[in-house]
């Protein structure tokens, strides 16, 4: 029993640094007409700030992690929106956005798998 809660504890410590280390500023490696195309914000609350280039409207929602996924859920990203309408995700997935971690680098899960261009970088 005693080993159970050990173990829990370890893993919860882990989990929590993983965490802390993650949080920062990320933007894409792709530009849109010499604009940076997206910025990502992570709080160490597990809050997140989405900023699409020549989007004024700011994505906020909740961020989490599961292994080496970084998932990024809104209620925005529950409205239906005009396709015609400016880009709030950055997949294909439904309801939610799921990043690949690999290094201080983000790459974007589609449904046809991980995409390796325009990921995101930390740089603060």
């Amino acid at each position: 029993m005693k080993i159970v809660f050990y173990v829990s504890i370890i893993i919860f410590t882990l989990n929590c640094s993983v965490q802390k280390k993650l949080h920062g500023s990320f933007r894409s490696s792709c530009d849109l007409y010499n604009q940076t195309s997206l910025k990502l914000i992570l709080n160490v609350n597990g809050e997140f700030q989405y900023q699409f280039a020549y989007n004024d409207e700011i994505i906020k929602g909740k961020w989490k992690l599961s292994n080496d996924t970084l998932i990024l859920k809104s209620d925005i990203f529950l409205i239906k929106r005009d396709p015609l309408s400016p880009k709030i995700k950055n997949s294909d997935l439904v309801n939610v956005d799921k990043y690949k971690i690999k290094n201080n680098k983000l790459f974007v899960i589609n449904k046809n798998g991980v995409s390796t261009t325009c990921y995101l970088q930390k740089y603060k």
